[in-house]
């Protein structure tokens, strides 16, 4: 999720990241998986994330 983090233009808080994944913005949450106890997401899952909330 970390990584996650620097795909965001300005650059977002790892909280956000699982904030926006929890709750979502518009109406839209980001995509992830988990792991076990880990969560992760993917570069495309951050790119349909971003343009469906624009």
């Amino acid at each position: 999720m970390s990584e996650a983090a620097k795909l965001f233009p300005g650059g977002v808080s790892v909280a956000s990241i699982y904030r926006w994944a929890d709750r979502g913005v518009k109406g839209v949450c980001l995509e992830t998986v988990r792991y076990g106890s880990k969560r992760q997401t993917s570069v495309q899952a951050v790119h349909r994330f971003l343009k469906r909330t624009q």
